[in-house]
């Protein structure tokens, strides 16, 4: 059975070393994730395709306890 990603804009998979996908802002440097079209931090539009490190720390996190939306 073939592998496939199921969702490829969050992470660089299949790859020898996957990463997460997130976006920087050309202007204030926030990076965010997953990818935003405007920035959080200052709100304008200059934000770019950012990978992000494979190591880090993980400050919080939070669990799905129903099904996504179709």
């Amino acid at each position: 059975m073939a592998q496939v990603p199921f969702a490829p804009e969050v992470f660089t998979w299949p790859a020898e070393s996957p990463q997460l996908i997130g976006a920087r802002c050309g202007s204030c440097a926030a990076v965010t994730f997953p990818a935003q079209d405007a920035c959080p931090r200052c709100g304008k539009l200059e934000m770019a395709r950012h990978l992000l490190p494979r190591e880090g720390t993980l400050w919080t996190w939070t669990t799905q306890e129903f099904l996504p939306k179709a």
